[in-house]
């Protein structure tokens, strides 16, 4: 695409800013009054019939009115928009719910999340999630392996500066005890020191000619082997504000609303937000850029938080038309207050 005009780049700009807040088509009159007031109505006209012609607005009735397009909005966040700032008052209600946090353990990664989560969807107006670390990336200490009954054994991973993951096995013949302490040394030998997503991806080549311990709980490792190291799968999604959709006009259609509140319980979702969340900068995706297809009208921001070697996701959701540069600031702080709260 060419490169815009300084005509066209503030226009743009403006016409962005102007359906962010007042969530209709924007006409000419409304920028050169309220935005662009050295210019004149019929000029703005001519620009923005050259920006639709570009593919950046679009006419969405028979209105004079335009919106932004996909392409529009990626243009601005690339380009025009100014670098992202928090502003004193997002800062005060980010910082005002978050002062419970001397009333809990900064370690405890359920209740910091809560918490930051809350603060997001109160200060975006939207909706937020929050994904418990991750244990992909994070180190297996040691197995133990306990007995609850004879045809049953309780499973405890220890990961190395985390919390211990347990999880109960049933087998179909009874466990035989006295093997039980050789069959936990084996399986200590062999993944104890690797990172969950290693022990998840290979197991079976890591288990593979094994003669020691109890045959009936190495193959149940080996059969249900990606399930138990599966820690992700165990680990709570939190999400807050669905309340707050109710108030975007976007979601004023009763149908697209149920297809929308129906998605945020959606596995395909969860996984793309997590997919999407890896970087610990604010990654935007706008629209038609999302791989769901129900989020084709949508945005997604997503923030990646790492502490230590357990890494997690912080994301908004909400219709396109949104203050992408304040959201992108509050995002970022939100990130960096995770990070502070869980390495303490």
């Amino acid at each position: 695409m060419q490169a815009l005009t300084e005509r066209e780049a503030s226009v743009l700009t403006a016409i962005i800013h102007a359906h962010t807040e007042f969530a209709e088509p924007v006409g000419s009159r409304t920028i050169a009054r309220q935005y662009l007031t050295d210019l004149s109505p019929a000029t703005i006209r001519n620009t923005m019939m050259d920006l639709e012609e570009l593919g950046l607005l679009a006419s969405p009735h028979t209105s004079a009115g335009r919106e932004p397009t996909v392409v529009g909005y990626r243009l601005y966040l690339n380009s025009l928009m100014e670098p992202p700032r928090l502003n004193t008052a997002d800062r005060r209600l980010l910082d005002r719910v978050l002062a419970e946090r001397e009333r809990i353990s900064s370690r405890d990664a359920d209740t910091v999340l809560m918490h930051i989560a809350r603060a997001l969807a109160n200060v975006s107006h939207l909706i937020s999630v929050a994904f418990l670390p991750s244990f992909d990336s994070a180190v297996l200490e040691r197995i133990e392996l306990v007995p609850l009954a004879e045809n049953c054994v309780l499973v405890v991973l220890q990961v190395r500066s985390g919390p211990v993951h347990t999880l109960t096995l049933e087998m179909t013949e009874p466990v035989k005890g006295n093997l039980l302490a050789e069959t936990t040394s084996v399986l200590n030998e062999r993944l104890s020191g690797h990172t969950i997503g290693e022990i998840r991806r290979t197991i079976g080549e890591r288990l593979s000619g094994v003669s020691k311990g109890d045959r009936q709980v190495i193959k149940v490792f080996l059969r249900e082997g990606e399930n138990i190291f599966d820690l992700d799968a165990r680990t709570n999604v939190i999400l807050e504000g669905r309340l707050n959709i109710f108030q975007q006009p976007e979601f004023a259609d009763h149908e697209r609303l149920v297809k929308f509140m129906r998605l945020l319980d959606d596995r395909p979702l969860i996984q793309e937000l997590r997919r999407r969340g890896s970087a610990r900068n604010v990654q935007v995706s706008v629209g038609s850029e999302n791989a769901i297809r129900e989020l084709s009208t949508c945005s997604l921001l997503t923030r990646g938080y790492r502490v230590g070697l357990l890494s997690g996701t912080l994301a908004i959701v909400g219709p396109m038309r949104m203050p992408y540069r304040r959201l992108v600031a509050v995002l970022e702080h939100a990130g960096q207050v995770v990070e502070t709260l869980m390495r303490s």
